[in-house]
């Protein structure tokens, strides 16, 4: 049969909480990541909803019997 020849150790009621929790980790701080990501998304999903329905401004087509008098305004600002 073997023998241990080290001292036995002692670990104080602090140190089982302090190791229990490092190992457990933290689940409000998960629950709390997970809803500010939740929450960040959602914003980001919306904003390019709204940018998906945003149109063009609407630029109404010149109409061709006023291109010679545009063009002679422009010439006289020259």
């Amino acid at each position: 049969m073997r023998r241990h020849t080290h001292e036995p150790v002692l670990i104080t009621e602090q140190q089982v909480l302090f190791g229990t929790a490092a190992a457990a980790g933290s689940h409000r701080d998960h629950h709390v990541i997970a809803a500010m990501s939740h929450a960040m998304s959602s914003v980001a999903e919306r904003w390019h909803a709204l940018a998906d329905r945003r149109h063009a401004p609407y630029y109404p087509p010149r109409c061709s019997y006023l291109e010679n008098s545009l063009m002679a305004r422009e010439m006289d600002r020259l």
